[in-house]
């Protein structure tokens, strides 16, 4: 459902039962919220937890927006992580929840990270996967080569095989030395 926050445009969904403690998902840079796992969000909801997906802004059905300061493909980007944070209020603000856990992967687990720096009353607890304090050149600590496979211009919707080739020589690129996509 498209909801309004922070004065744009958010794609939400929201999943278990309506009174249970709220779990908060944010994916990371480039990301919707498709690409939670369904058998891991069934599981949170099966333990009793409502759960909240939505797409950042920029991202699958959410209002389009210019470059984030994560692209770097302008001197001056239209908004920031901060903004994002302040999106994530939004969601919870439109769909009247007071606090929230936490659950951020990647640029997710930044977003989150500010949210419980900035507005610590509205959260329970936080989980930051795969993420970064916030360095301030955030590729300082990754190769040229991952940066280049972050940044990168995805394949055409329609070309299905390419997605998935990109994808998982992504994973090659960032993820993993021990663990492989499969």
């Amino acid at each position: 459902m498209q909801i309004s926050a922070n004065n744009i445009s958010i794609e939400v969904e929201v999943s278990g039962p309506e009174n249970g403690p709220v779990i908060l998902l944010t994916r990371g840079l480039g990301t919707q919220m498709t690409e939670w796992a369904e058998s891991f969000y069934n599981q949170l909801e099966c333990d009793g937890y409502r759960v909240v997906r939505y797409d950042n802004r920029g991202s699958g059905l959410s209002e389009k927006m210019g470059p984030c300061e994560t692209d770097n493909i302008l001197p001056e980007p239209d908004y920031t992580i901060y903004d994002m944070a302040a999106d994530s209020i939004g969601v919870l603000d439109a769909l009247k929840i007071e606090r929230a856990h936490l659950l951020g992967i990647s640029m997710g687990g930044m977003i989150s990270q500010v949210i419980a720096a900035h507005y610590p009353e509205r959260v329970i607890s936080l989980i930051s996967v795969m993420s970064s304090a916030g360095e301030a050149d955030p590729t300082e600590n990754g190769s040229a080569k991952a940066t280049d496979g972050l940044t990168a211009a995805w394949p055409p919707a329609s070309d299905r095989e390419e997605i998935i080739a990109k994808g998982i020589d992504d994973c090659y690129l960032y993820g993993s030395r021990t663990h492989r996509p499969s």
